[in-house]
């Protein structure tokens, strides 16, 4: 089926990001006009938007934020690349995500497996 794929440049994210830092469910979504909540929104770069038809195929380079939206009934097949170009940024938000984690939940740490447990809610 018919897929619609909206596509930043590297770093507009950043931009994309509301007040708390977190990057919004709907990249399409009025809310990102609103300054209070999305500050940065408006320095965002157009996106480029793709129609993907059946039996087309899409690749996004690392680092570029992507939305995709199911325009039909859609089956697709997706891999998420490691490489050398994106191991670097792979290792640093793992690592943050899982500090994040051990943080949230440091009153359990006496607790047996604690440390299997925060990889746990990592994956």
């Amino acid at each position: 089926g018919l897929k619609r794929w909206i596509i930043y440049c590297p770093g507009d994210e950043d931009f994309l990001k509301d007040r708390f830092g977190n990057l919004p469910f709907d990249v399409t979504s009025d809310a990102l006009t609103d300054v209070k909540q999305y500050p940065n929104a408006h320095k965002a770069s157009k996106p480029l938007e793709i129609i993907q038809r059946i039996g087309e195929i899409i690749f996004i380079p690392s680092g570029w934020h992507h939305q995709v939206m199911n325009l039909e009934d859609t089956i697709s097949i997706n891999h998420n690349w490691g490489n050398a170009c994106n191991v670097d940024i792979m290792y640093e938000k793992l690592s943050s995500d899982l500090k994040q984690i051990e943080h949230a939940i440091s009153d359990c740490k006496e607790m047996d497996g604690w440390n299997a447990q925060c990889q746990k809610i990592l994956l």
